[in-house]
C-alpha cells in the first residue's frame, strides 16, 4: 500500500506504483518481447528463415543494430551491472543469451543469430545475421553472463 501523502518525508505527493501501460511501447514491453523471443526461439527463428534477408558483406547494418552491437562489445571492456546479460540452456551445446542496455534488448543463441528490439522502433524485431563477428561477441558475452543455478 502507498502511505498517505502527508506521511512521506516533506509531505510531497507521488504517483502510486502501477504496472507499465501495456498500450504503449517502452522498456518494459521491449524486455517482455525479448523474453518471449527467448522462450519461443524456434518459432521466431523459423520466421527469419523464410522472410528475412540479412545485410550483405560490406554493407552497413541498420543504425540501431550497429549501436546495439557496439554497446554490447563495450560490455567486454567495461562489464555492465550484474544481470544485464543472462545466459540459459538451449538445445545442444548452445546457450540462449539475453542482454539489455539503455533503450535496447538483444536475444541470441550462441550457435545462431540474434534479434534486437529497440525502444525507438516500437514492436519491431530486427534480426542480426551470424556474420564473421557475431559468434565471437556472443561467446564473450556468454562468459560475462549470469547463469541460472
Amino acid at each position: 500500500h502507498d502511505p498517505a501523502p502527508d506521511a512521506r518525508p516533506g509531505g510531497a505527493a507521488r504517483q502510486p506504483l502501477a504496472p507499465p501501460d501495456s498500450a504503449r511501447w517502452g522498456p518494459a514491453q521491449r524486455r517482455l518481447g525479448a523474453d518471449e523471443i527467448a522462450l519461443q526461439w524456434a518459432i521466431w527463428r523459423e520466421q527469419v528463415d523464410s522472410d528475412v534477408t540479412f545485410v550483405s558483406p560490406g554493407e552497413k547494418p541498420h543504425g540501431g543494430v550497429r549501436r546495439v552491437l557496439e554497446e554490447a562489445r563495450g560490455y567486454l571492456e567495461t562489464p555492465p551491472p550484474l544481470g544485464r546479460i543472462r545466459s540459459a540452456f538451449a538445445a545442444g551445446d548452445a546457450r540462449t543469451l539475453r542482454a539489455d542496455g539503455p533503450g535496447w534488448s538483444m536475444v541470441a543463441r550462441t550457435d545462431d543469430i540474434a534479434f534486437v528490439l529497440l525502444d525507438e522502433e516500437p514492436g519491431e524485431v530486427l534480426p542480426v545475421g551470424r556474420g564473421p563477428e557475431l559468434p565471437g561477441l556472443l561467446t564473450a558475452l556468454d562468459e560475462l553472463a549470469v547463469r541460472p543455478h
